[in-house]
């Protein structure tokens, strides 16, 4: 059965075809990165992943590196479009930094930030931190929730006056998608809300998209 998407959040939902300088930007394959895509690369596409044997489909190619050694061996500024799925949840919540131990889920996203173009676009999509998806899986280490990365969001942060965690990177979010249990499809929106803030499971998955602050 298929399940109900819905956009919640400060701003009404807004597809990525709608964004002009997206639509008016000729793509590359090597401006367009999946992050530890595994066996799901598609065609247009250029995959970061450390998992040995893979095969690229024509008009596909893989980079094999370790997705949690930083710098990946991809340019500053190169990349237009990038997506992880199911990814995020596994990252530990400690990794070996330039000079210092530091969260790894805010390593790994300054490194996104260093390779993604001036308003680049970032598409994550992980489980909700309130559905047994997020902890079912002994390798799941952290939840996710519609604010997790509005702290890469500087403006978000200063607002907040939380500037001083000094995250490297500034990313302007667009749209937060939330994925439906079924059960859930038939009922009212005021009820969906009230359902998603109080039960368990109401939300399965959680697709995030996100924009890099910058002029090109």
């Amino acid at each position: 059965m298929a399940l109900e998407i819905r956009s919640i959040g400060e701003r009404a939902s807004q597809d990525i075809t709608a964004d002009s300088d997206f639509t008016n930007m000729p793509v590359a394959m090597e401006q367009r990165l999946d992050i530890a895509c595994g066996q799901q690369l598609q065609t247009g596409w250029m995959g970061l992943d450390i998992a040995d044997g893979l095969v690229a489909p024509d008009g596909a190619k893989y980079i094999h590196h370790d997705v949690l050694s930083f710098p990946w061996p991809i340019a500053d500024n190169s990349i237009y479009e990038s997506r992880c799925s199911h990814f995020v949840e596994h990252i530990p919540h400690q990794l070996d930094g330039s000079s210092k131990t530091r969260n790894g889920l805010v390593l790994f996203m300054e490194e996104v930030y260093r390779v993604m173009m001036p308003q680049g676009i970032v598409t994550i999509m992980c489980p909700y931190y309130s559905s047994q998806r997020a902890w079912q899986d002994p390798t799941h280490v952290r939840g996710i929730t519609e604010n997790t990365f509005r702290y890469f969001d500087k403006k978000w942060l200063e607002n907040l006056g939380m500037g001083h965690y000094g995250i490297n990177a500034d990313f302007e979010v667009l749209t937060t998608k939330m994925i439906l249990d079924p059960e859930y499809d038939s009922r009212n929106e005021a009820a969906k809300q009230n359902a998603i803030k109080h039960f368990i499971n109401v939300v399965l998955d959680i697709h995030i998209v996100l924009r890099k602050r910058g002029v090109r």
